[in-house]
């Protein structure tokens, strides 16, 4: 378990799942569901799945992310990947652990 919570992204990666799930189920039952005749319409509806599903999984992953580099500057990213999550000290980037 991780105790840094800008390193804990289980509760977003398990939300992409349920999404991915869901716009594939949709997707699927489109699939089958509208006829053969209608094919740039289940291209549209079927695409429209894939692409809101990819977006929706990159915004969620990335977004906060991004928003803390937006809001704290890139500073406030390396501070929080250079804390070690076992004994709350830092490493600089120019030290090498040797083992």
């Amino acid at each position: 378990m991780v105790h840094v919570e800008s390193l804990n992204d289980s509760k977003k990666i398990g939300v992409c799942v349920y999404n991915t799930l869901v716009m594939g189920a949709i997707g699927v039952t489109m699939a089958f569901v509208l006829p053969n005749s209608e094919v740039n319409v289940r291209f549209l509806l079927i695409n429209g799945c894939i692409f809101l599903c990819c977006t929706t999984v990159v915004i969620i992953v990335f977004g906060s992310k991004i928003f803390t580099i937006i809001k704290h500057g890139p500073s406030k990213v390396d501070d929080l990947n250079n804390t070690l999550p076992g004994n709350g000290s830092t490493m600089n980037q120019n030290q090498t652990s040797t083992t």
